[in-house]
């Protein structure tokens, strides 16, 4: 049998055991809540990284094929920096300057004959899609957007083009080119003498005659 002196340092030992293990414990707990509070900011920071991620990709929201990229590799740009030139190789529309005298005429829908340079001896039909109302006052034109058709096979933006715009259709008229002219009222059926004539339909190329000219009478171009 032990003394009383024995109980008392057991127990005092097993109390000393019970504060040990309390305070691991805590110390335990203190360090699993440490460790749940690190795994969440390193996944914050994750999703933080990934997010910035992104910041570096570019991506167009429409679809079409690029044709130009502004910067070059390395240069530094921000956010107002144009990066490239992006558009739908399938549907191009025409740009068309129209003189402030000849706007009144032109109306949505209307037939646009056009010419290109890059298809010499070909037309292409376009109707007329769009009027700015708003003149440009450096050049007293208007414009107007058209658009294809008949579009060509192969086509590439700011190509140039001439374009008519059918305000009025007409059968068998007869036209004669607009130089000819002579103050709008007289042609020169030989090399001096003047004749005079009843116009119609004109453009800046051609006019048509309605009086004193037929298909075989020869005219002669002004000298200028």
């Amino acid at each position: 049998m032990g003394t009383q002196l024995d109980l008392d340092q057991k127990r005092l030992t097993a109390e000393s055991s019970l504060i040990s293990l309390e305070s691991a414990r805590i110390k335990y707990n203190d360090l699993l809540k440490q460790l749940v509070l690190n795994a969440k900011q390193a996944k914050n920071n994750l999703a933080i990284s990934r997010s910035r991620e992104s910041d570096y990709t570019i991506k167009s929201e429409l679809d079409g094929k690029v044709y130009y990229i502004y910067p070059s590799q390395g240069e530094i740009v921000n956010p107002q920096t144009p990066l490239a030139i992006i558009g739908d190789s399938a549907h191009f529309y025409l740009e068309l300057d129209v003189d402030e005298y000849d706007i009144v005429k032109i109306k949505l829908g209307q037939e646009v004959l056009i010419t290109m340079d890059s298809y010499k001896g070909q037309a292409f039909e376009a109707r007329v899609s769009k009027i700015d109302p708003l003149m440009n006052e450096r050049t007293k034109t208007f414009l107007i957007e058209a658009v294809f058709t008949k579009q060509p096979p192969v086509l590439y933006p700011n190509l140039t083009a001439e374009a008519n715009i059918i305000i009025q259709k007409k059968e068998n008229a007869l036209i004669i080119p607009r130089d000819y002219l002579i103050n709008d009222s007289f042609v020169l059926v030989h090399k001096t003498e003047k004749k005079l004539v009843k116009t119609g339909i004109k453009d800046y190329q051609k006019v048509e005659i309605l009086q004193g000219l037929t298909n075989q009478d020869a005219i002669y171009k002004p000298e200028e």
